[in-house]
């Protein structure tokens, strides 16, 4: 793979490579920085798949999420998540 280079904020000669980029995340909600980062993730990693890890019902900082876990993963599927896994509120609140 070729190596990422920017030119003031611009990213350029990236060749992507199959793989994949993992990002935990709670999306509660879902925004536009977080589709930005997704996007980024990608692009500066240079892999073809985002995967994300999500917390479910209770966020990682203890609260109920705002927003079910099934709408929060399917905004981050229409935003460029490949896959949505969920982080077990087990694991989220530890």
């Amino acid at each position: 793979m070729e190596t990422v280079q920017k030119n003031r904020g611009n990213t350029k000669d990236i060749k992507t490579e199959k793989g994949i980029v993992g990002i935990v995340a709670e999306y509660n909600p879902f925004h536009s920085a977080h589709a930005h980062q997704l996007r980024l993730a990608k692009e500066l990693s240079g892999r073809q798949f985002a995967i994300v890890v999500m917390s479910g019902a209770f966020t990682q900082r203890g609260e109920v999420a705002a927003f079910d876990k099934f709408t929060r993963a399917r905004w981050a599927l229409q935003n460029g998540a490949d896959m949505v896994a969920e982080l077990p509120s087990l694991f989220a609140l530890a």
